[in-house]
């Protein structure tokens, strides 16, 4: 791998899936810092798409979208509860809570209310909905 282009990050004792994106956001010495689930639902080239949008709004954090894509009943109305939920909590609009795909600026990524905005995403995308 490019080293320019990644870092990898192994942790001793296993932190959990929380516990590594933060390890990763503490040590991350980047401008941006993005997390992707690996799971096949978004492609690595969606990262470039990402940055524009992130660079051309000005903003702290961009989260991916899978909008379009084809749910069953019992998905769609388990996100629709979810993004109603979120929409109540949440300063900000998101319409894919589940999304496995975030870009944010890292310096504000180290600040609490990001991370916790961070991690409150990142979990709910590891629920299996």
């Amino acid at each position: 791998y490019d080293e320019t282009f990644m870092k990898i990050i192994n942790n001793k004792l296993n932190k959990g899936y929380g516990g590594a994106i933060k390890e990763g956001i503490k040590k991350a010495d980047s401008k941006y810092i993005i997390t992707i689930d690996a799971d096949g639902q978004h492609n690595l080239t969606d990262v470039s798409s990402l940055l524009s949008e992130i660079e051309d709004r000005d903003a702290d954090m961009i989260v991916g979208s899978r909008k379009g894509m084809n749910t069953n009943f019992y998905r769609k109305t388990g996100k629709s509860i979810i993004r109603s939920l979120a929409k109540f909590l949440l300063p900000v609009p998101i319409y894919d809570i589940n999304s496995g795909i975030i870009l944010f600026l890292a310096r504000q990524a180290k600040t609490s209310v990001l991370t916790v905005l961070i991690m409150f995403i990142k979990s709910l995308s590891n629920q299996a909905i």
